[in-house]
């Protein structure tokens, strides 16, 4: 399934608090792709409609160097089912296998915001 290259769903540069946002933001995205950005439920939802892909998390914050994991194949279920995130079988990585399955994404999201002691995001 390696085919290409990785598409970055989001991006935290720095202490800012440029993730303080609605959720209309969070589903249209938001910010500079070479700085903090957010690439958009919906975007990420036309991604991933058609064609198999894996799903990598990479976490790391100013006192980590960081850990990451890579799981086989995700799905995405749409707006009306909350963007609720399905993914299967851990392939590689050295994060924790306890990363909560068939949430909506915006509430793994915060969940990786407090491990590296961000903001929520508010509806």
């Amino acid at each position: 399934m390696n085919k290409g290259g990785w598409t970055r769903i989001v991006n935290k540069v720095g202490k800012t608090n440029t993730f303080d946002k609605s959720y209309k933001d969070y589903l249209v995205g938001f910010g500079d792709l070479n700085e903090n950005h957010w690439l958009g439920l919906r975007n990420m939802r036309n991604l991933v409609l058609n064609e198999e892909m894996q799903i990598r998390f990479d976490i790391a914050n100013d006192e980590t160097d960081g850990y990451f994991i890579i799981y086989d194949k995700f799905f995405l279920d749409s707006e009306s089912e909350n963007y609720t995130l399905t993914y299967y079988e851990k392939i590689y990585g050295d994060l924790p296998n306890n990363l909560h399955n068939n949430v909506s994404f915006l509430n793994l999201f915060n969940k990786f915001i407090e491990l590296m002691n961000f903001h929520n995001i508010t509806n």
